[in-house]
């Protein structure tokens, strides 16, 4: 969990380097949708 993308995905962040500005709402629902497992 000590990864760079683990640490995005905790925090509900675009993990490929996304714009997040104005955008980390919606990441954070696009993640949460995708979430896996």
């Amino acid at each position: 969990m000590g990864s760079y993308r683990g640490r995005r995905h905790a925090m509900g962040l675009p993990v490929r380097g996304q714009n997040t500005k104005g955008q980390i709402s919606t990441a954070r629902k696009l993640n949460k949708m995708n979430r896996k497992g």
